[in-house]
């Protein structure tokens, strides 16, 4: 029986174990790198990030925001905006191994406490570095969220355009709305209606044909293409 211990860094993250030289060597010197699109939020995404960096640098994060507790849920109650902090976690775990990449990591997940002797309340107490930098951004750009553009194409030709920002409800409620009639694993997905331009709904109606080719891309995520057969071709 072995046995290991469980590292952590300054904010109590579990630190992973380092992958060996051979497996590092044999990731970088293959010629070609994988695309990865990691999901979800909190420290499992910060584990799986931190460890696909170094498989890939074609990675891309779709990050949960539906954090309501701590630094987060107070910046999302007295602000109004989204978490930022499952976002944070995201970035901080993309902050590369050089000496100034884990200082940005640091600073990132750097959580204020009161002044020792401090009496009274401290507005910044417990609140992270980042959260506040990411905030700020917000405010900045007076857009939180321009969302994923989703695209589709018929035969090159744009038929659905839209953005996940037009969504009417946001994922926490959909998902604390479907919870309540069924049980919701991991890797589920759930379909959340469709951007207008359906062939259905359109003056005439446009069906797809045979030998028609529907390209549907999502921004940052990546594409499917499909041509269309007769049915029962395949």
């Amino acid at each position: 029986m072995s046995t290991h211990s469980t590292s952590y860094d300054t904010q109590g993250i579990p630190r992973l174990p380092a992958l060996p030289t051979q497996a590092l060597r044999l990731l970088k010197t293959t010629h070609r790198s994988p695309k990865v699109t990691a999901m979800g939020g909190g420290h499992g995404l910060y584990g799986s990030l931190s460890a696909l960096r170094h498989v890939t640098p074609d990675l891309t994060a779709v990050v949960t925001v539906a954090d309501d507790g701590g630094s987060s849920g107070r910046l999302r109650e007295e602000m109004g905006i989204l978490p930022p902090g499952d976002l944070r976690m995201a970035l901080s775990a993309l902050c590369d191994d050089t000496d100034w990449g884990r200082t940005w990591r640091d600073v990132m997940q750097h959580r204020f406490s009161a002044p020792e002797g401090y009496e009274g309340e401290f507005p910044l107490d417990y609140h992270a570095l980042g959260n506040l930098l990411i905030a700020t951004l917000w405010q900045l750009l007076d857009d939180p969220v321009a969302g994923l553009e989703l695209v589709c194409e018929v035969d090159d030709v744009v038929r659905q355009r839209g953005t996940t920002a037009d969504m009417v409800f946001t994922p926490a409620q959909l998902l604390s709305y479907i919870s309540r009639f069924m049980t919701l694993e991991p890797g589920d997905l759930v379909a959340t209606g469709t951007p207008a331009g359906v062939g259905l709904s359109l003056h005439p109606r446009q069906w797809l044909k045979p030998g028609q080719t529907v390209r549907t891309r999502i921004e940052g995520i990546g594409e499917l293409v499909n041509v269309c057969s007769e049915a029962g071709a395949l």
